[in-house]
């Protein structure tokens, strides 16, 4: 799971287009659960939480996320960011 999650990061740098013709509700509150399930699947649930904080990140995405109604919370929150910075590399 965590390997097919960050392949879907990796290609929504790539194309944020495909990225934004894949997203929907039910995808999202996935990734939300997902995140959320850090004592069970700790590694899929860091590639879930950077995920959706890159989604936020990326600004195109962002306004058709906004579009969908959906908001920055389930994006970016203490969850989704500690993901995030955890696999920032430090020099």
């Amino acid at each position: 799971m965590a390997s097919a999650l960050h392949s879907a990061h990796t290609m929504m740098k790539v194309d944020p287009d495909i990225t934004k013709s894949l997203l929907n509700n039910s995808l999202i509150n996935s990734l939300n659960n997902l995140s959320l399930n850090q004592s069970g699947l700790p590694k899929s649930s860091t590639a879930a939480g950077v995920l959706l904080h890159s989604l936020w990140s990326e600004k195109n995405i962002q306004s058709f996320l906004k579009k969908q109604g959906l908001s920055k919370k389930s994006f970016v929150n203490d969850i989704t960011s500690a993901a995030f910075k955890s696999l920032q590399v430090v020099d």
